[in-house]
């Protein structure tokens, strides 16, 4: 929010000096600059989407302690939710040429599509694999990985 213009009560606004007042590319290797301009609306969709999942925690009965990540993490198997709770609808059409793969899991969830982060979703992708596996490290349940 720091950087967005249209921020209300911006405290860049109380800065004798801003980052527009830098080089580009003293900003950038900085990591001064917004180069993704009024980032409000990102952020306001990153925070409607953590109040979709707290809401799913709660009607899952969750409460007080029960709501820290930590907690969550180290949940046992037989204390997990069932997998409807935090889904929603998706447009299907969008997604018909898509390259499927283990490596594309985590693809777009931190605003690669928009330019607006840097992470490497194809190695957050096995990450994110490899804690699956390890949830259900069990030696009576396979899984498959669509797009392998």
């Amino acid at each position: 929010m720091l950087f967005s213009d249209k921020y209300e009560g911006n405290i860049l606004n109380k800065l004798n000096h801003k980052p527009t007042d830098f080089t580009h590319e003293f900003q950038m290797d900085s990591n001064l600059g917004n180069t993704y301009g009024d980032m409000t609306r990102y952020i306001n969709d990153k925070l409607r989407n953590l109040k979709e999942v707290e809401s799913a925690l709660v009607k899952q009965g969750l409460i007080g302690n029960n709501l820290y990540a930590f907690n969550l993490e180290h949940r046992e198997s037989k204390s997990w939710f069932c997998p409807y709770a935090f889904t929603r609808p998706v447009e299907i059409e969008k997604y018909i040429n898509y390259k499927m793969s283990p490596g594309t899991i985590m693809d777009g969830f931190s605003g690669e599509w928009f330019g607006l982060s840097t992470e490497d979703a194809e190695t957050k992708s096995y990450e994110s694999i490899a804690k699956l596996q390890k949830m259900f490290d069990d030696p009576n349940r396979k899984m498959k990985v669509l797009g392998e």
